[in-house]
Parts: C-alpha cells; sequence; structure tokens
C-alpha cells in the first residue's frame, strides 16, 4: 500500500441495475480535481462497502487490477475499481482526492450538489 488512505461517505441510496434497461444507470463519478492525484499514486484504488447496522463501511484500497465483478471507472487515465456493493452505494458520488503530504483524504459529495 502506497500511503495511509482516509475516506468518508455521506447517506447515499442503491441504483437500480436492470440488464435490459434503456437508460444509462448512475455510476460514481471521478472528479476532475482528482485525476492528477489519483494518477500520481501510481496504482489505481479499489473500493470496497460492507452493510453495518450503522449504515456502509467503505474501504479503500491500492490495487493494480479489478477483481472479479468490479465496476471500473475512469477519468482521463484514472481508476477506481468498486466492488458490487460500492458500485450501488456510491452511484450517485462524485469522488474527490485531497493530497495531504504523505496521505490522502477522499471525499464523496452527490453528483446534483
Amino acid at each position: 500500500m502506497g500511503g495511509p488512505l482516509e475516506g468518508s461517505c455521506g447517506g447515499p441510496r442503491l441504483a437500480s441495475r436492470a440488464a435490459n434497461a434503456s437508460y444509462t444507470p448512475a455510476m460514481l463519478e471521478i472528479h476532475e480535481d482528482a485525476v492528477e492525484p489519483l494518477k500520481g499514486m501510481g496504482t489505481a484504488l479499489r473500493i470496497t462497502a460492507q452493510e453495518t447496522d450503522d449504515g456502509v463501511e467503505l474501504q479503500i484500497d491500492d490495487a493494480t487490477e479489478p477483481q472479479d465483478g468490479d465496476e471500473v471507472v475512469e477519468r482521463d487515465g484514472a481508476q477506481v475499481y468498486l466492488d458490487s456493493v460500492a458500485a450501488d452505494v456510491l452511484a450517485d458520488q462524485v469522488l474527490g482526492v485531497h493530497t495531504h503530504g504523505d496521505h490522502f483524504h477522499f471525499t464523496f459529495d452527490d453528483q446534483s450538489a
């Protein structure tokens, strides 16, 4: 792992993923200001999520490739891999990345904001 990673998440809701849908389902977006910090990490990120009694717990790790079933979100060469739960929970969010010396802070904001 390249360095300490911290994440926070609001309360996004699950998105539907019907195979025959005639619309494009919502998907996590990477904020334009997050592209360079993500690429500077030298590896992609993998976000996994687990539902708990208190909400959803996110785990953010370095990754060299997606795992089976992961969704891949890319913007200008920056990649983020999401397990199915994280993809659903973060479908209406925008990922922000802020560099603080030797570590990064991640934010998730509503796409509608």
